[in-house]
């Protein structure tokens, strides 16, 4: 039967959630006036609409990111080293409570046998575990090099950013995270004295290279938020080889 509205009063628009009908009056006539539902802001800036499910207009709001120690946005799952709580990480995570994430501090757990085979002079410390610090530019390097080639462990702060791939869809990708359990070849090779043959000096040299690897996955962050993975050939063997230029040796 037909129904009857009094003034003031709404009811929904069939088929359209996002639209209502109100009785409304112009004078002396009565109409009829749709009206369009605007949906509320989600209250805090860690929070994203979802979709409307059907007969929904507006989707609810989700919260999907902490606000870390600095003061930015983080995704939740991200964790990192600590800058207010040292030998600490911070992951966020999400919450049941209001603003509905939070964040979570870890103790960093020191990864066993990491200095095992590395020089005495190359073993440091971040202040929370001590490593084989394998990146020369930052201290000196020792009187006497070491007198064979072996794979060292590379260490985790000289980890980051130390895969650049430029991926033809996602653009430039890189690890924006340390990777455990890299190694590389680090060591002296003999370099024969050169010879005068032909008009010309001839020398032999070797250099500390890889002899045997294992492959890894390596996780990448890329521009536009993706994330893919590459191989390496993580060295578990090296040796002194013929170096690619004869030229000279690396140093």
């Amino acid at each position: 039967g037909i129904k009857n509205y009094t003034v003031g009063e709404e009811w929904p628009v069939p088929k359209d959630p996002c639209r209502v009908a109100r009785c409304e009056k112009d004078g002396n006539t009565l109409a009829i006036v749709h009206h369009q539902t605007e949906c509320d802001p989600c209250p805090y800036d860690t929070t994203i609409r979802e979709l409307p499910k059907e007969g929904e207009c507006c989707g609810k709001c989700k919260t999907v990111a902490c606000i870390g120690e600095e003061g930015f946005k983080v995704p939740f799952g991200d964790r990192s080293l600590s800058k207010k709580k040292p030998c600490y990480y911070v992951k966020c995570v999400p919450s049941s409570k209001e603003p509905g994430y939070e964040l979570k501090y870890e103790h960093v757990k020191c990864v066993e046998n990491l200095v095992e085979g590395c020089p005495e002079e190359y073993i440091k410390s971040d202040g929370c575990c001590d490593y084989c610090d394998t990146n020369r530019t930052t201290i000196v390097p020792p009187t006497v090099p070491p007198a064979e080639c072996f794979p060292i462990p590379i260490s985790q702060p000289s980890s980051l950013n130390m895969f650049i791939v430029e991926h033809p869809v996602h653009g430039y990708c890189t690890n924006e995270r340390p990777i455990r359990g890299l190694s590389k070849c680090l060591g002296s090779c003999l370099e024969a004295d050169p010879v005068f043959l032909s008009d010309k000096f001839e020398s032999t040299c070797t250099c500390c290279k890889p002899s045997a690897s294992k492959e890894i996955q390596v996780q990448l962050d890329c521009n536009d938020g993706e994330t893919i993975t590459v191989p390496f050939n993580n060295p578990t063997e090296c040796k002194c080889s013929t170096c690619v230029d004869p030229s000279k040796c690396e140093k």
